[in-house]
């Protein structure tokens, strides 16, 4: 016998259908990543402040470190 709470199953809408298949159709990429359990604390409060998933919030963060790379390597656009 089950000791802790049931959760309800969630029943998929459109948009959670619709979600799903665009992440299907994604080009899938594996990344091994080493998070101490400090990190992972941390990822998992703001991941839930700002109701998003934890891949979604670690998509964010890598999208937000290729900007920055590719702002660090380009140039500034103003012309000497």
């Amino acid at each position: 016998m089950a000791t802790g709470p049931m959760r309800k199953p969630k029943k998929a809408t459109d948009e959670m259908r619709e979600r799903a298949k665009q992440l299907n159709d994604d080009t899938r990429v594996r990344i091994a990543v080493r998070i101490t359990p400090e990190m992972r604390k941390t990822i998992k409060r703001v991941a839930l402040e700002d109701d998003i998933t934890l891949t979604e919030f670690l998509l964010q963060a890598i999208e937000l470190r290729l900007q920055k790379a590719e702002a660090s390597t380009s140039p500034s656009g103003q012309d000497s």
